[in-house]
């Protein structure tokens, strides 16, 4: 079976572009228009769309994501009630898409179950809480279903450390633009160019960029160090500010002006 991660970035990558990845929380504002706003990412210039799962102790998450988060468990989006939606979604969009979530609620679902419902619908899945030394028998059930298990790597980790990761990880390398939890930022850091140089050097996965991307002028300034950019919060922002008839109108808007950024 082919996983269309693989396929996106091989595309993207042999006419000479990036990926943009958009980052939404799945149940918020609503489960139903957590769909049609995924939908319209997708068809305004996003190229794969990380599906967050709501989580009542989100560690590694800022502001902006726990509030959605928070928001979405209100509206009952549970794990269980996300999967059907997410097998539903996924077989009525051509392109990638990627779970993420912590580890507690795959743990509940049940992990052979997980990768069994999700498979054909979800092509990776994204653990920020789960350490690379307890991921082996994690890694191995969700590979057998053909799902990517992709790792994050910090601008802290030692070289060796992330070597480890990285030989670990499948689909892309997720490399974290600084120590921290999301949410959006000024600027890109001189340090952040440097840690994707050192990704690149000892890694033939695609490198794809998050924590703190908000702006064109940011995915313009780093877009020749990696394989693609991550946007969350940023997204999340809109949907709070603007969850009215006016919504999609900005978020095209804006997905147009980061795939402009990264592939102009």
């Amino acid at each position: 079976m082919i996983n269309h991660i693989d396929t996106t970035f091989h595309a993207l990558h042999s006419q000479g572009k990036k990926a943009l990845i958009a980052f939404v929380t799945a149940g918020f504002p609503t489960l139903p228009r957590s769909a049609d706003i995924i939908t319209c990412l997708l068809d305004n210039g996003a190229d794969i769309v990380e599906i967050g799962i709501p989580f009542s102790d989100p560690i590694a998450d800022g502001p902006t994501i726990q509030y959605s988060s928070q928001q979405a468990l209100r509206n009952h989006a549970s794990l269980t009630r996300l999967v059907p939606w997410m097998i539903k979604l996924g077989q009525s969009v051509q392109s990638p898409l990627v779970c993420m979530g912590y580890l507690n609620p795959f743990f509940q679902y049940g992990l052979d179950r997980l990768s069994r419902d999700l498979s054909g619908s979800i092509n990776g899945i994204i653990v920020p809480d789960l350490p690379i030394e307890e991921s082996k028998n994690f890694r191995a059930v969700f590979t057998r279903k053909r799902i990517h298990c992709i790792q994050l790597v910090t601008p802290v980790t030692p070289i060796k450390r992330c070597r480890t990761i990285m030989q670990s990880s499948s689909g892309f390398v997720y490399a974290v633009s600084t120590t921290g939890v999301t949410g959006a930022r000024r600027s890109i850091a001189r340090n952040t160019v440097l840690f994707l140089e050192k990704l690149k050097k000892n890694t033939d996965l695609p490198v794809a960029l998050g924590f703190g991307i908000s702006k064109p002028a940011q995915v313009s300034a780093v877009r020749r160090y990696c394989d693609g950019i991550i946007v969350g919060s940023a997204f999340i922002n809109i949907i709070r500010d603007h969850n009215g008839s006016g919504l999609f109108t900005r978020l095209k808007k804006y997905t147009r002006s980061l795939q402009q950024a990264l592939n102009p």
